[in-house]
């Protein structure tokens, strides 16, 4: 019987979510939506266990580049000009850009 595979979306964004918080900076309502609407937007890339797996990986990146981005304007949580530097930094970073 072959692996039901997650819906990427809401996986990811689980990971994202746990991930920031785990460190300390967990998001704002508006970046977690501007998140969301993203990777729904890019949902058609993620159809096979390796993609989703890549994305995951990628996702550790992007908060990763998110947390420096609050650091720099001493923030202690994330928002939506944090996921936008991180991207503008990190691109092309599959699937968000």
């Amino acid at each position: 019987m072959a692996a039901v595979m997650p819906d990427p979306v809401s996986y990811l964004m689980f990971r994202a979510e746990t991930l920031a918080s785990q460190k300390g900076f967990p998001f704002t309502p508006e970046c977690a939506k501007n998140l969301r609407t993203l990777l729904e937007s890019r949902t058609n890339l993620l159809t096979t266990s390796t993609e989703i797996e890549q994305g995951e990986s990628n996702v550790v990146r992007l908060i990763d580049a998110m947390i420096v981005e609050a650091q720099s304007h001493q923030l202690t949580d994330l928002h939506e000009f944090t996921l936008s530097g991180a991207l503008s930094k990190l691109c092309p970073l599959f699937p968000f850009c």
